[in-house]
């Protein structure tokens, strides 16, 4: 598996795991107004999903876009030391979420020009474990292509 792949792979795992915390703070603990698919589907439809349709279809270029960052962030690591790769992933997924969110009121998205504290912090978590999950899936593939030549 190339470095491409890996860090496809990487994202698409962190993107499940963000998008499983989305649903869990916005519907299941009301905390939060909108989840990840929200974002995806209005930059889709230019409204939110209203059949499982229009869900499904956000949902998986959701982590396609999740995987498209992994793979940018597959080629930065290539150029930092491995050390505190976590802390990396973390911060890669908070400038992540914050250039999103500014790219979203720069473009006065529907939905999105007027974030609620508690979803943009519940969606910035969101980002840092997207962050970390990424960077541990590839640290994990890094080190099984090391041992498995």
């Amino acid at each position: 598996m190339d470095r491409f792949y890996k860090g496809f792979f990487s994202g698409v795992s962190g993107g499940v795991v963000a998008n499983l915390w989305s649903f869990f703070v916005k519907d299941l603990l009301h905390y939060s107004a909108r989840n990840f698919v929200d974002w995806t589907a209005v930059v889709l439809y230019g409204v939110l999903p209203t059949t499982w349709y229009e869900f499904l279809l956000a949902f998986f270029t959701n982590l396609l876009w999740t995987g498209f960052l992994g793979i940018i962030f597959a080629y930065l690591l290539l150029y930092l030391p491995p050390q505190g790769y976590l802390i990396k992933g973390a911060l890669y997924g908070i400038i992540t979420s914050f250039l999103i969110y500014g790219a979203a009121i720069l473009l006065r998205m529907p939905f999105f020009t007027m974030i609620p504290f508690r979803t943009a912090f519940g969606n910035m978590i969101g980002g840092l474990l997207w962050g970390v999950i990424t960077a541990r899936t590839l640290f994990w593939l890094d080190q099984k292509a090391k041992n498995n030549p």
